[in-house]
């Protein structure tokens, strides 16, 4: 059955707001959790000083990894600053997809002949 995506676009990592999503994250009842990299409340502090809209490098420097700020291929599973987003409509799952493995993906269908 072939997957018809109903939906494309161009998805560009952002940082927007993270301070506010950390915060949803690890603070419960006016408490803060720990983190494997280490104070939650203290981290949350460091991204609020970013600002609203920060670089995602620099969040990433803060949090310990890249997971917050930058997209992740569904291809390659690494961590890029664009992708393409992809969903056919049947879940709420959309499909992230960086130039490289589209690239390959049209390399692989450019390779068949017939």
């Amino acid at each position: 059955m072939p997957v018809i995506f109903r939906t494309t676009s161009i998805e560009i990592a952002s940082a927007a707001n993270v301070a506010e999503r950390w915060r949803s994250q690890y603070q419960r009842d006016g408490k803060w959790t720990r983190t494997a990299s280490g104070d939650s409340e203290e981290i949350y502090n460091a991204l609020c000083d970013l600002g609203r809209n920060p670089d995602i490098a620099a969040v990433a420097t803060i949090i310990g990894n890249k997971s917050w700020s930058y997209l992740s291929c569904d291809g390659c599973d690494k961590y890029v600053t664009h992708a393409v987003k992809l969903n056919h409509g049947y879940s709420e799952k959309d499909h992230l997809l960086c130039r490289n493995c589209l690239e390959r993906g049209i390399a692989a269908f450019d390779a068949v002949k017939g």
